[in-house]
């Protein structure tokens, strides 16, 4: 989705819900799966660069929000161990 479409959503929330809204930008640009046999304990604990977060996908995959292209080389350098995709894992 584009700017002009969460403007329409916004808009139409106000104006037909009467539902006050509030919309705020993301830092994140890189979302990848991590691959789930990964000991997930592991990845939750680990240290993530700075702005980035662990977080699960629609179907409960772990997923981890990376806030540029340096964090997520940084991430795939220091821990080989996660496998990561720019896709779900099947």
């Amino acid at each position: 989705m584009g700017q002009l479409q969460f403007e329409v959503v916004q808009y139409r929330l106000e104006n037909e819900y009467g539902a006050p809204t509030r919309m705020e930008p993301a830092n994140w640009k890189f979302l990848r799966w991590v691959d789930p046999t990964s000991d997930l304990e592991k990845l939750f604990a680990a240290l993530l660069p700075t702005g980035c977060v662990h977080a699960v996908d629609l179907k409960d995959q772990p997923v981890i929000l990376f806030t540029d292209e340096w964090a997520l080389n940084f991430f795939q350098e220091k821990r080989p161990e996660f496998k990561l995709s720019d896709q779900p894992y099947e």
